[in-house]
């Protein structure tokens, strides 16, 4: 299983956490166009990126498993 997130898993994730786009890009520091392209698959889902948002759902919601896509 790659660490990597896809693009339809981050989506999910961001989803689970009942986020917008918005918000998300600034719990991480980011635009909200950086979102929009990771998730339309136009910019890279990196690790670190992956990382960064399953430890947002850890420490929001203290799960260690992505939700169904």
């Amino acid at each position: 299983m790659s660490m990597k997130l896809t693009k339809e898993e981050y989506r999910a994730v961001r989803k689970h956490l009942n986020y917008t786009q918005s918000h998300l890009a600034e719990v991480l520091g980011l635009t909200r166009e950086t979102i929009y392209r990771r998730e339309g698959g136009k910019e890279p889902i990196t690790l670190e990126a992956s990382r960064a948002l399953r430890y947002e759902l850890v420490a929001q919601r203290g799960e260690f498993t992505l939700p169904k896509v």
